[in-house]
């Protein structure tokens, strides 16, 4: 059985004065100073080891290297390269966090030793790492113990703010501009504080001041996670946060970076607290922190257990060591010289053990594709099969057939589990089939990457942005647009650990502006639409945005565009021009059943139009494997058609190869 086998080491001791004095050091400050305080990598690697005893899976901790076995999976974290001496086996490695400060530090590593994932915490962090390792990095954040963190009850609370002192750079000019200036704000609107300075406290210390503060001021100039804010946030203390914007770090010129965009709250949103710049930002920013404090409007904690807990953060872990041994499994496929510049979708009706293939530069899940491959055949032919397979949604559906609506979990052929309302029309095929969509779950998985940008309007409960999330992977991102507060907020509950999503409540449109979307019961919202003017029924006021004002600071391409706007496509392409001239992404767009054939060209050319007359209108389907044909080639059974660019119309064709 394969076993999961962990490594840390602490940053080795040298000689500082004199030869050997590296052994009498810690001797000496353990006198002075009593026990050591773990360092923020000891912490990480004590709270994965906490989430992994949580999960019931066993371990291995510092097996000699020699001890390893062929299958098992190795994870390694530490501070300083040495961690990796005499590393020799063919294992594939995930590693990272601590280990290097930069890539400049070791820029062969990922050709010196087989790695298969290098974990950084947050995005600005990983970023760093990508002109030496891109193709191996990954984010891993690391889990909060929130029941050692716990929400402290209101009677302790005897003070109103914590300052977070961890200023470590040009202290002379900062602490003027923002620790003096935080005090004489909280001295003349009568708050009461105390100060606890990074470095120089134990963790019993700071778990006794989160009990008695009500909130808490962070100042550091950057963070790649954060740990005491966010055990802070997991203690219910919402957090003022200065985040300048960027790395501070002296040593990023020796990097060759000089301009590194980061922050100090990596892990935050509207729920945790707010956010200021400068010093002269600080009082506006504290009046709305106050306002928003006293109103009860901040929820850290809620934030904190949907994204940082040891148990999320340990099966997180124990994925990529489960990607790494698998690609180990990994065979690279030739393709034949008659399908050279196509990628065969044809899915293999096997239990074949091999998970990856590799074909013409793209990397595909083959293990998905047999996966949909054996759902579809037997939600086509019914039985006990099928019908065992859906267990564990037998009490959702026999809600559903009572016509009660009941939120519920439905697993996903993909291998993931998203909630759903029973009787609602797309949560019904999900818990029937383990998909919707068929043919465009098909197409996206012929289509979209690792490491892609996928955008998804009119995400409902969020099964298509699930989806691309899974292709993506943690090195992509998902853009997904809701504007209905109904849907929004089951879909958010299903992206919740899917940090390459962007959920957005807002529709899509051809300007910012604010909407009447019609709506109804939930049942109904998968025919929510938004239209201008008075609404004819029961409507609710939305935001609605541009596409290209959401994505104008992102330098990647976009893959793919997925459009269901109910009527609303011509003005979500509209607002979507500099994308689409920029990355001639595939656009599938919603157009209606194809009873009416003159009425769909006669939409399909309207669409054409709005994306610009580079673009053809081509139909797909799925049918055991996936087809794709010019408008009006094939016969399909659902309302979609795909828009594509000039230059990619043969790669396209070639996805429904034979």
């Amino acid at each position: 059985m394969s076993r999961v086998c962990l490594y840390f080491h602490a940053l080795a001791e040298r000689d500082r004065w004199v030869r050997g004095d590296r052994h009498v050091r810690p001797l000496i400050r353990r006198a002075i100073r009593g026990p050591a305080v773990p360092g923020g990598v000891d912490r990480v690697f004590e709270n994965l080891r906490l989430g992994l005893d949580r999960l019931g899976v066993p371990y291995e901790v510092n097996l000699p290297f020699s001890k390893l076995r062929r299958d098992d999976r190795v994870g390694i974290m530490g501070r300083g390269r040495h961690v990796l001496d005499g590393y020799d086996r063919p294992n594939r490695l995930v590693i990272g966090v601590g280990l290097l400060s930069a890539a400049i530090e070791w820029p062969t590593l990922c050709d010196d030793l087989p790695v298969a994932a290098f974990l950084q915490h947050s995005p600005w962090a990983l970023e760093q790492y990508r002109s030496h390792y891109d193709g191996h990095l990954a984010l891993w954040p690391a889990g909060i113990d929130v029941d050692r963190w716990y929400a402290a009850p209101a009677s302790t609370k005897t003070v109103d703010v914590l300052i977070y002192d961890k200023i470590r750079w040009d202290r002379e000019q900062r602490v003027p501009e923002l620790l003096d200036t935080a005090i004489a704000e909280f001295v003349r609107r009568g708050l009461t504080f105390e100060t606890i300075r990074y470095g120089a406290y134990r963790p019993e210390d700071f778990r006794r001041a989160l009990d008695r503060c009500r909130c808490m001021l962070f100042l550091t100039e950057h963070e790649s996670q954060g740990l005491a804010c966010n055990e802070a946030m997991s203690a219910g203390l919402p957090v003022l946060a200065w985040d300048q914007g960027w790395c501070l770090d002296p040593k990023r010129f020796d990097w060759g970076l000089p301009e590194i965009p980061a922050t100090s709250v990596p892990f935050f949103d509207e729920r945790c607290g707010e956010r200021f710049t400068s010093g002269a930002a600080l009082p506006p920013a504290l009046d709305s922190f106050l306002e928003r404090l006293w109103s009860g409007a901040f929820a850290p904690r809620d934030f904190v257990l949907e994204h940082l807990t040891l148990e999320k953060s340990a099966r997180k872990f124990l994925g990529y060591l489960d990607a790494a041994r698998l690609e180990d499994e990994t065979h690279v496929a030739q393709p034949s010289d008659s399908s050279s510049s196509s990628l065969r979708m044809r899915l293999q009706r096997s239990s074949s053990t091999a998970t990856v293939v590799r074909v013409d530069g793209r990397r595909v899940d083959q293990a998905t594709f047999a996966r949909l491959d054996l759902w579809y055949r037997q939600n086509q032919s019914g039985g006990w099969p099928v019908r065992w397979r859906r267990r564990p949604v037998w009490l959702g559906q026999i809600a559903q057939r009572l016509g009660m609506q009941r939120r519920v979990r439905a697993p996903l052929f993909f291998g993931q589990k998203m909630w759903v309302v029973t009787g609602e029309v797309t949560s019904t095929q999900l818990l029937t089939f383990g998909y919707s969509e068929l043919a465009l779950s098909a197409l996206m998985m012929g289509w979209v990457r690792p490491g892609d940008v996928v955008v998804d309007v009119g995400a409902h409960f969020g099964y298509e942005a699930l989806l691309a999330a899974h292709l993506v992977g943690l090195q992509g991102r998902v853009y997904a647009f809701e504007p209905n507060p109904a849907a929004f907020e089951i879909a958010r509950d299903n992206l919740s650990t899917s940090p390459q999503c962007t959920l957005l409540q807002a529709g899509a449109a051809d300007r910012e502006d604010t909407l009447r979307l019609e709506t109804g019961v939930i049942g109904e919202s998968a025919f929510a639409h938004l239209v201008e003017g008075v609404a004819t029924r029961s409507s609710i006021a939305v935001p609605v945005t541009t596409i290209d004002k959401v994505l104008e600071s992102s330098k990647s391409d976009v893959r793919l565009i997925k459009c269901d706007a109910e009527g609303f496509e011509e003005r979500v392409l509209r607002g979507a021009r500099n994308v689409i001239a920029r990355s001639r992404p595939i656009v599938v767009l919603e157009v209606g059943m194809r009873d009416d054939v003159t009425a769909i060209a006669d939409r399909a050319a309207a669409l054409q139009r709005a994306v610009g007359d580079s673009y053809e209108a081509f139909d797909f389907e799925f049918d055991g494997h996936l087809r794709v044909g010019t408008l009006g080639s094939l016969h399909v059974g659902h309302a979609n058609i795909a828009l594509v660019p000039a230059e990619l119309r043969q790669e396209v064709l070639g996805l429904g190869g034979d």
